[in-house]
C-alpha cells in the first residue's frame, strides 16, 4: 500500500506543478499588448504593441512594441523600442 500512495502522491505534485507553471495571457486594451504569466508568477512576459500618450521624447500615437521577460520580477530580457506604425 505505501507504493502506491507514494506513485499517488508523486502524480499529483506533477500535475500541480504543471498548472502552476501553465501560463495565462491577458490582453490589454492599450493596443494590442499580451502578457503570458503563470499561477505561481514564477515568470511573466511580455509582447508589448502599447500606444503612447506622447512625452517630451516621443510623440503621441508612437507604438511601443517588443518583448520583455521578467522572472521572480528581475527582467533578464528587453527588446523593446518605439515604432511609428
Amino acid at each position: 500500500m505505501k507504493g502506491r500512495a507514494g506513485k499517488t502522491a508523486v502524480i499529483i505534485s506533477a500535475v500541480i506543478a504543471a498548472v502552476m507553471l501553465f501560463p495565462f495571457s491577458y490582453h490589454l486594451r492599450d493596443g494590442g499588448t499580451v502578457i503570458y504569466q503563470p499561477v505561481s508568477r514564477i515568470y511573466r512576459v511580455e509582447k508589448l504593441h502599447e500606444l503612447t500618450a506622447g512625452t517630451e521624447e516621443y510623440r503621441y500615437g508612437d507604438f511601443r512594441v517588443g518583448t520583455a521577460v521578467y522572472i521572480f520580477g528581475m527582467e533578464v530580457y528587453n527588446e523593446i523600442s518605439y515604432s511609428d506604425e
